[in-house]
């Protein structure tokens, strides 16, 4: 931008006082906020130096109009390559949400069923279990006094052994 500011104005002196000037001009724009002036030196071409060391403005091909148009395709390249990482990055993020919430969705979901289920049995074995001890009270039977049926007897001899239980219970 200096080096523009030089060439155009055509800034006499040592390179230090060329460029001191070129310092003050610009910030003089800035303060003025002059954005379209400063876009101007910003864009133009650089006038290359000639032998000398002096800024010859008819030499402008120390940046050609084709650098700047390859400098600014780069740039546009680099923001569309970082908007298409934080797109993927946006969408794996939430790719990795969804399916975590899924999952643990899921999982919740069979835990509580599970433990309905699990809940559910219990509650309906002590009923049951409730339900064959009142039972036996009434009969006179004492639930600590059964013995263990033995699998291997036939329905026959179950049967007349439970006729034999009947039959004592009502004796009494």
């Amino acid at each position: 931008m200096a080096e523009n500011y030089i060439a155009e104005n055509n800034l006499g002196g040592t390179r230090e006082q060329q460029v001191a000037a070129a310092a003050k001009g610009l910030e003089n724009l800035a303060a003025r906020g002059d954005l379209q002036g400063l876009l101007h030196y910003a864009n133009m071409n650089t006038a290359k130096p000639n032998a000398d060391g002096i800024h010859d403005v008819s030499n402008k091909s120390y940046y050609s109009p084709s650098s700047v148009g390859a400098n600014n395709a780069h740039n546009n390249d680099a923001v569309a390559n970082q908007n298409s990482l934080n797109n993927l990055g946006t969408a794996g993020g939430n790719n990795i949400r969804n399916e975590f919430s899924q999952q643990s969705g899921a999982a919740i979901s069979n835990f509580k069923n599970q433990g309905t289920s699990t809940s559910n049995v219990v509650n309906n074995s002590a009923k049951d279990a409730i339900v064959e001890q009142n039972a036996n009270r009434r009969m006179g039977v004492n639930p600590s006094s059964y013995a263990i049926q033995d699998a291997s007897k036939s329905g026959n001899e179950l049967a007349k052994e439970a006729q034999g239980l009947f039959e004592a219970m009502s004796k009494k």
